[in-house]
């Protein structure tokens, strides 16, 4: 290839066009990770409840999943509430409850995880 060649897809579409080479038009099934437990909780949940609304504006199946909530009390953003605690508000889990959200339906049903955690181990 030469420097002047763009790489293209499966169908010759430029590569970096969202959906077009990853996907091949595939709907995929993809996990937003957000919150978590730094004090760069609100920022992390905000850019992942833009990205959830990104995602689902071209048609695929969007999850959200924030590591430092329990599986069972899992629920998408409310863009509303987002910003109203003081950073460093959520608790830490237990120590068996830490990696629980590794085995969740929302990480073994996704085609891909996009990290959107900021701080801390996010980064």
């Amino acid at each position: 290839m030469t420097g002047s060649e763009k790489p293209t897809g499966s169908r010759g579409e430029e590569s970096g066009k969202i959906g077009a080479v990853m996907t091949n038009g595939r709907k995929m099934n993809v996990t937003v990770l957000l919150g978590g437990d730094s004090p760069e909780r609100a920022v992390s949940l905000s850019s992942g409840r833009g990205i959830i609304e990104a995602l689902r504006r071209r048609n695929h199946r969007v999850f959200s999943l924030d590591p430092a909530v329990p599986v069972e009390e899992q629920r998408e953003p409310d863009i509303t509430s987002i910003g109203r605690e003081p950073p460093g508000r959520i608790s830490k889990l237990p120590g068996a409850k830490i990696f629980e959200w590794l085995s969740s339906r929302q990480i073994l049903d996704a085609d891909v995880v996009f990290i959107a955690l900021h701080g801390g181990a996010g980064e």
